[in-house]
């Protein structure tokens, strides 16, 4: 009987749960600090836990707007420019970070697997605002 019991218990032990990898560029969800687009690199160059890919928040109040356009907009085909507003981390600021801006804008950044989410308030902004 003991040994029925030692087994089922080492059986129990060795189920593990699927990895998911929801946008499946090789780093799981839970790992992951941009879960809906592919970034192998995991590139953060603002070190907030959402992923450059993601992170079109430039000023951190939890929307992308017309704030972030403006940041963004001087880094534009620029060789001096801001690194986090490197999208794609292909070391220039592009049209592929102008698409991704207007994909992104008046949402939120991430989701991000090393983040909480952000529950959708219209006043989450604001408040964050004033609380830096």
């Amino acid at each position: 009987m003991t040994s029925i019991i030692y087994a089922a218990i080492t059986l129990r032990d060795c189920v593990s749960e699927p990895i998911i990898d929801t946008d499946d560029d090789g780093v799981p969800d839970n790992e992951d600090n941009c879960i809906e687009a592919i970034n192998t690199s995991q590139l953060d160059t603002d070190q907030d836990g959402y992923g450059n890919r993601c992170d079109l928040d430039f000023n951190n109040d939890n929307v992308v707007n017309f704030l972030d356009i403006s940041l963004w907009i001087p880094s534009f085909n620029n060789v001096d420019f801001d690194p986090d507003h490197d999208i794609d981390g292909s070391g220039s600021v592009n049209h592929i970070g102008y698409v991704v801006l207007t994909y992104q804008y008046l949402g939120q950044p991430g989701p991000s697997g090393l983040m909480p989410s952000i529950q959708s308030d219209p006043n989450t902004a604001m408040r964050n605002s004033r609380n830096r």
